[in-house]
């Protein structure tokens, strides 16, 4: 007979203030009040974690080795070519508004 698995507690660490949030069951969303945001939802059913940014400090989520920081995943070059696109479109608009405006 086999022993079951013991389930990891769903936990995570903001490293901004070492605030230690856990999620202990469905839909059971907790989230540290720093500008990060750092967060955790899902129990024992499922895990999803994250941040506003993971590189501004990020967090520590709960394995089985113990406490593990979370990278902050990279950024696709496509996400900076749109951001650029993005900051150009808003600052055509804003010439134009202005320029009809007459301010």
């Amino acid at each position: 007979m086999t022993k079951p698995t013991p389930k990891l507690p769903n936990k995570v660490r903001c490293k901004m203030h070492g605030v230690e949030l856990e999620s202990k069951y469905r839909h059971d969303f907790r989230q540290c009040q720093c500008p990060n945001g750092a967060f955790v939802d899902g129990g024992q059913d499922y895990c999803r974690t994250g941040g506003m940014d993971l590189s501004m400090g990020g967090m520590i989520v709960w394995t089985t080795k113990g406490w593990q920081r979370v990278q902050s995943p990279p950024i696709p070059p496509w996400y900076n070519r749109l951001w650029s696109t993005f900051k150009e479109w808003i600052r055509s608009l804003r010439g134009w508004l202005s320029s009809f405006l007459g301010s």
